[in-house]
């Protein structure tokens, strides 16, 4: 009767536990959707859905346009537009991780009543596997993949225990779902670790259940699915090109994880914990638990996509561990100091885990609040319905993280440059080509003639915006806070109040005509609409109704200003008639302010003389990037440095950098191809 209340204690308690962590990250799934190459996925679903459009040909892009594409989540895809056409976009996105965190939260639970886990064990390593999990909790196929491994280490289990027939026909019908839905590497390095232990079962331990046939004729079997695909093609040929291609070397979600997580303690602590784990499976002689472990700790620490799989995998081999040490009665044989010791470190681990789970389901919230902005902040939204709205169509030259939101979001009278769909479509090499692309005037001419192109939207840099000026053929067309669109042709065009969006000091007076252009087509345009360069024009307007220029920001409210841009923009303008107080107070107001809006406005101050302030906000720039945030910054922003300085030393002598700096900087600049005449010249820039 005791021992039975116990065992009701504790599945109660470790309900508890699960049920308590499917809330947090139930709401950690609020917060607007992240993934680029999500839309990409959605409008595959849709057109093969709706439009019949093949899913292995491509239908975006004018630059592969009608190609072969290899390896495509259909399943997902489909699935994908199903939840959008029922829910509507953001819902529907939403409630598909939903669905991924109930699934994979209910498969976890089975998991840890199957190995008879303590509610404890499920109390310190669940919010670390739910840590990792929400770290990658996006629309991609990769998440349903994580519902495949937690079935797999059952699988496992069942195999380890039982290696028969039954239970090889079930981890075989599992991978060949899996070899067709997305990459099943991780499934055939676990199922690997099966035949491993089977075989040195059978050949050390003289294991006679099972021939050695029988186990070469099952290998042989789970190898050979691996070309069951719609291409043909087994999936360690896809896996052995990325290795061998240097895809990893350009795209972020490969980089090594030890770079992204250098300052993160439980990424750290994780991986010593999967150190351990590694030792302890050789101590069990579970040898296949070991080379799993050590192949994906390995992975977690080379390649950052791979992290969340590998932990989820390696703390799902732990519990199963600390379950046998528990009900082994193997905890009596530590000494109670050191047992209580343990119970407290693995109590605040969990404890540290969780308060980290509630403040990100906290961010979540505040951000699902403010979707509308963060999405706008994060996709080219307002420029899009722009487009769609007052441009005629034609061929986008784009960044390639816009390629899958430009897909799904533009008419079909555009077609893109290119997307997420690298590997699958674009060579590696065309990859690398168009990372380097505006770096390289004449090789941006000769694309834009090649290919007809009509536009190209990039992200709002200063850098750029001096690139894309350079081209013989684009103009810069509209702008907001993030993103530039350049255009052929001046049709519906915004130059002006656009570029005071990228560089307020380009501002001449023999603008002013041009501004009031650009208000009156925005009046007839823009009725009902909420654009940015509304915002801007209208400030612009009242400013230049004003005669006293210096004292119209004495009277107007200075915390009427709609956006950052806008602020920004007013910032600059306070500035150059001298009115410094209104000036400093707008630029504080900036509630997103970035690295540019120190810099720039760093540079307003030095051209409008004031320098000794000017010095301080640029050492301020200087102490943060290099000591707080130590991050290498990128050239544009090293030569609005270089620039800075220059006016600096000219005027003052400076008290908060040393004399060569300014000679150390731009040496740098020489080194990577960035010689005096490419140092970005502000003045020039604005001509």
């Amino acid at each position: 009767m005791f021992s039975n209340d116990k065992e009701s204690l504790n599945v109660f308690c470790i309900s508890l536990v699960f049920l308590v962590f499917y809330i947090i990250v139930v709401i950690i799934a609020m917060r607007p959707v992240s993934s680029f190459d999500g839309f990409w996925h959605l409008q595959m679903g849709k057109d093969l859905i709706e439009n019949g459009l093949s899913p292995w040909i491509d239908h975006y892009s004018f630059s592969f346009y009608g190609e072969e594409i290899s390896t495509i989540p259909v399943i997902f895809q489909v699935l994908l537009y199903k939840f959008v056409s029922v829910f509507g976009e953001n819902e529907g996105f939403y409630y598909l991780k939903v669905a991924y965190v109930t699934i994979m939260m209910s498969l976890l639970y089975v998991y840890f009543r199957r190995i008879k886990a303590n509610w404890f064990v499920a109390f310190v390593l669940l919010p670390l596997i739910i840590y990792f999990l929400q770290a990658r909790l996006m629309i991609r196929p990769e998440i349903f993949s994580n519902v495949l491994v937690v079935i797999c280490l059952l699988f496992y289990l069942d195999a380890k225990k039982n290696f028969s027939t039954r239970e090889l026909l079930k981890i075989c019908l599992l991978l060949l779902f899996w070899v067709n839905y997305h990459s099943p590497i991780v499934g055939y390095v676990i199922i690997f670790g099966v035949f491993m232990d089977k075989a040195i079962d059978k050949y050390f331990y003289g294991d006679n259940s099972f021939s050695w046939k029988f186990w070469f004729s099952w290998g042989v079997i789970v190898f050979l699915i691996g070309f069951v695909r719609p291409n043909g093609q087994h999936f360690l040929i896809t896996v052995y090109s990325l290795l061998t291609e240097d895809f990893a070397k350009y795209t972020n979600e490969y980089m090594s994880s030890y770079k992204v997580y250098s300052l993160s303690i439980i990424v750290h602590a994780s991986w010593m914990l999967s150190i351990y784990v590694a030792i302890w499976s050789l101590i069990k002689k579970q040898y296949g638990f070991a080379l799993i472990v050590v192949l994906l700790t390995y992975f977690s620490w080379s390649t950052v996509r791979l992290i969340s799989v590998a932990m989820l995998i390696n703390f799902c081999i732990l519990a199963l561990y600390l379950s046998e040490f528990y009900n082994e009665r193997g905890r009596f044989e530590i000494r109670s100091s050191v047992k209580k010791s343990l119970i407290v470190v693995a109590a605040g681990i969990s404890v540290w885990t969780t308060y980290i789970l509630i403040s990100e389901a906290s961010a979540s919230i505040e951000k699902y609040r403010d979707q509308e902005q963060v999405l706008e902040s994060r996709y080219p939204v307002k420029i899009v319905e722009y487009m769609n709205l007052y441009q005629e169509g034609g061929n986008i030259l784009n960044v390639m993280h816009l390629g899958g939101y430009l897909i799904n979001k533009l008419d079909s009278k555009f077609k893109i440059y290119f997307d997420g769909r690298t590997n699958i479509l674009y060579p590696i090499d065309f990859f690398k080509h168009n990372l380097f692309l505006l770096k390289k005037p004449a090789e941006l001419n000769e694309t834009i003639k090649k290919h007809d192109v009509k536009y190209a939207l990039f992200n709002n840099t200063p850098e750029v915006f001096s690139q894309l000026k350079k081209n013989e053929m684009l103009e810069l067309n509209y702008a907001d806070t993030n993103y530039l669109l350049f255009s052929e042709k001046k049709k519906n065009a915004f130059p002006l109040s656009s570029t005071l969006l990228v560089f307020p000091s380009c501002w001449s007076d023999e603008w002013e005509s041009g501004i009031k252009r650009e208000i009156i087509l925005s009046e007839s345009l823009f009725s009902g609409k909420t654009y940015e360069l509304q915002f801007v024009l209208a400030f612009m307007q009242d400013y230049l109704s004003h005669n006293d220029k210096k004292q119209f920001f004495d009277d107007v409210d200075l915390g009427a200003f709609e956006t950052d841009g806008v602020r920004r923009i007013a910032s600059y303008f306070a500035l150059k008639e001298k009115n410094i107080e209104a000036s400093t107070t707008i630029f504080k107001s900036i509630k997103s302010k970035n690295e540019y809006d120190i810099l720039l406005q760093t540079y307003h101050m030095a051209q409008n003389g004031e320098y000794d302030e000017a010095e301080k906000l640029l050492y301020y720039f200087y102490f943060v990037t290099k000591h707080v945030k130590q991050k290498n910054l990128a050239f544009d922003k090293i030569a609005i440095m270089v620039h800075v300085l220059g006016i600096l030393e000219k005027n003052i002598d400076l008290k908060k950098f040393e004399d060569t700096y300014r000679a150390e900087l731009e040496e740098k600049l020489k080194k990577f191809d960035y010689s005096n005449d490419k140092v970005l010249s502000f003045e020039h820039l604005c001509k």
